[in-house]
């Protein structure tokens, strides 16, 4: 068993203020060595896969690729222990609990952060440390299993988190590295990009219409000619979208 070297552990999460915190708080852990950093994506990916740390601190939901996808892509080349660092509450967390992953619910104390810390260093200097990767390794299997597309979305509002599922989102609009599904008159703020949105959705439920809007074909009442050569797209909810010349075989094919 590895019980003399200090623990070597990276900190991915596109929140600077997120990665601050965690280098902060293993600053008070000096079985703990910091070998690096990365607000996530494949930058992420290639910083694990070259430094090999022992422990990452990850979090679950990042645009370009989240925590699982960051785990999809290193798995089969080096897979350290995992502490995951989500803004899920513990109900949503239990499937981590199951395969007997950490984690960290945000916001967390210093007295959390450090028991976390602790039991991943029992666990690296342990012969479950096998059993860890075993789980981890069986987690993903299972994840791949399920149906391919993502069928709810995670929402954190004011002072709760709620599900929105995604047969109900009738159009989805794009602002940056977030995106607003637009529900029932309403609108649900998530952290996703449209590119990443595009391949988590049904193509048979939804389909890209513009670089800004992603939309839920069952939705569209009218489809319109404009002089520009784009088309209006106009919605049962009564919102009028923008269908881009580059996009529009996208959409006819999904009628045909």
């Amino acid at each position: 068993m590895e019980t003399e070297r200090n623990i070597r552990a990276m900190v991915i999460d596109d929140e600077p203020w997120a990665r601050h915190r965690i280098l902060s708080l293993l600053q008070d852990e000096p079985k703990i060595d910091v070998v690096g950093e990365s607000s996530g994506g494949w930058d992420a990916v290639n910083a694990i896969l070259d430094r090999k740390p022992d422990l990452l601190f990850l979090d679950v939901q990042m645009p370009e690729l989240n925590g699982f996808d960051i785990i999809d892509q290193i798995q089969e080349h080096h897979l350290p222990a995992i502490i995951f660092v989500t803004a899920y509450d513990e109900h949503a967390v239990n499937a981590f609990r199951v395969q007997a992953l950490d984690y960290l619910v945000k916001p967390y104390d210093r007295e959390q952060f450090h028991d976390a810390a602790t039991r991943a260093i029992e666990r690296i200097h342990s012969e479950g440390m096998w059993q860890h990767i075993s789980k981890l390794s069986s987690l993903v299997e299972k994840k791949e299993s399920n149906p391919k597309y993502r069928d709810r979305f995670l929402v954190r509002g004011a002072n709760r988190f709620y599900f929105v599922r995604a047969k109900d989102v009738d159009w989805i609009e794009s602002e940056g590295n977030y995106a607003h599904l637009h529900s029932a008159q309403r609108s649900h703020l998530v952290r996703e990009t449209m590119k990443s949105l595009e391949q988590q959705l049904d193509p048979k439920l939804f389909v890209r219409i513009h670089r800004s809007f992603i939309v839920n074909i069952n939705q569209i009442a009218e489809i319109r000619p404009l002089p520009s050569g784009e088309y209006a797209v106009f919605l049962a909810d009564g919102s009028k979208l923008t269908l881009s010349k580059s996009y529009r075989d996208r959409l006819m094919k999904t009628f045909n």
